[in-house]
């Protein structure tokens, strides 16, 4: 029973036979879109939730008790994460199968994806906050279980001859890009904690009073604290085409590092580093597309995104210019 999100918008057969274990109504669910999970709006006893249902081929049981047990964390101190709702038995999860395709619950959080014409440095800086605080969490927390598989495992590039197994240029080229993050990014254990690793703007929510909350932990992981600065760069220079993109990264690094250096230390690892790691999310996503999005779900636009992200991969793009990143972040 496939838990992979249908095209047509309709959930699945296993999200409407795992809705009733959290109390949610099957005919009621709404389907919010992704890649990899099921995601689902849904009406829960103490209001509006989010159900999500992960295929066996994506997470397993522990791996999501990992990401629930962080959350719960980071809430009972007061840092505004995705709330886990219990199963109606009082689990975190409710399994089907065999293996087994796993549903979870989250109460929605208050407020609304904010698009790039309205990031503001304001938004930046809240932005840097959050992600601060979540580091400087982290840095003293210490799990109560099995937590996620290493970083780079995490990650989409080892399947890079599986997606274009043709193109020796992008192969070559990827080769190169673990090349540099294993050279450049810092990998000490005092450079290493659990990570969000995917905290882009939309998977914040921005209620009225720009407060943020931090939602979608599927990806968190055990890595190199500087990723986490990274990767948001990536996306405010990237979803930002009009922009030049030296002072879309300036604008962005101003503000972001700002209010996150006022709530925790910065990482270590300088401008190379942080190229490297922006050059890893380029390929990894003209990976990823290939690899995970049904073939009846790909359109103009979709291939068009696909084919830019491997040319810029190919021809060792780089996002940021180096004296952007060295101007913020030093040379190591």
């Amino acid at each position: 029973m496939s838990s992979r999100p249908r095209s047509d918008g309709t959930p699945s057969a296993a999200a409407r036979r795992l809705a009733p274990c959290f109390g949610f109504d099957a005919d009621r669910l709404e389907n919010l879109g992704a890649f990899e999970s099921e995601v689902l709006a849904a009406d829960g006893v103490a209001g509006p939730a989010i159900l999500k249902v992960i295929d066996p081929t994506h997470r397993m049981p522990h791996e999501v008790l990992a990401e629930i047990d962080w959350l719960l964390a980071l809430r009972d101190a007061g840092i505004p994460a995705a709330r886990p709702l219990p199963a109606c038995d009082g689990a975190w999860l409710a399994l089907y199968g065999e293996p087994p395709t796993i549903a979870v619950a989250y109460e929605r959080a208050p407020g609304r994806h904010l698009p790039p014409a309205a990031w503001t440095p304001e938004f930046f800086r809240a932005h840097g906050a959050l992600v601060g605080r979540l580091q400087a969490h982290t840095r003293g927390w210490i799990a109560p279980g099995p937590r996620r598989r290493g970083w780079l495992d995490a990650h989409s590039l080892a399947q890079a001859s599986d997606a274009l197994p043709d193109d020796a240029d992008f192969l070559e080229a990827v080769a190169e890009v673990v090349e540099r993050v294993v050279a450049t990014v810092p990998q000490a254990p005092a450079d290493l904690g659990l990570l969000h690793a995917d905290l882009h703007p939309w998977n914040l929510l921005v209620d009225d009073a720009g407060r943020l909350t931090a939602i979608d932990f599927d990806d968190a992981v055990v890595g190199p604290y500087l990723y986490d600065l990274a990767i948001p760069l990536y996306y405010a220079v990237a979803m930002r085409p009009d922009q030049d993109p030296a002072e879309a990264a300036d604008a962005f690094l101003r503000s972001y590092l700002a209010g996150f250096d006022a709530v925790a230390p910065r990482p270590t690892g300088g401008a190379d580093a942080v190229a490297a790691i922006l050059a890893m999310r380029q390929a990894d996503l003209a990976i990823f597309l290939r690899l995970s999005v049904p073939e009846e779900d790909w359109d103009d636009g979709l291939r068009a995104a696909a084919l830019r992200l491997r040319d810029r991969t190919a021809a060792r793009h780089e996002l940021v210019p180096r004296a952007v990143l060295r101007a913020h972040f030093g040379d190591g």
